[in-house]
């Protein structure tokens, strides 16, 4: 899972990067991505991922999705099966 959060994360970095660069509006804020807007803009991502992380990581539980993918048990049963191959 935090494999995950850092894949977003990293993904969300990119994206204030590109916004910075390519939207006409935020250019002129941070030309070359070192004055305080862009830093800001990062910090807020970064503050974000780690409070959401943190707070899915410690609510995740397992047991409560084996639930959700009971229904793929009832699909694979011959009764099933031999309806759909009708």
């Amino acid at each position: 899972m935090t494999t995950a959060v850092a894949s977003l994360y990293l993904n969300v970095l990119v994206l204030i990067v590109q916004s910075f660069q390519k939207i006409p509006s935020l250019t002129p804020l941070a030309p070359t991505q070192s004055e305080p807007p862009f830093l800001i803009a990062q910090a807020i991502a970064l503050f974000a991922f780690v409070v959401l992380g943190t707070r899915a990581a410690t609510r995740f539980r397992p047991a409560a999705i084996s639930g959700c993918f009971s229904h793929l048990a009832k699909l694979r049963s011959p009764r099933v099966l031999a309806n759909i191959a009708r």
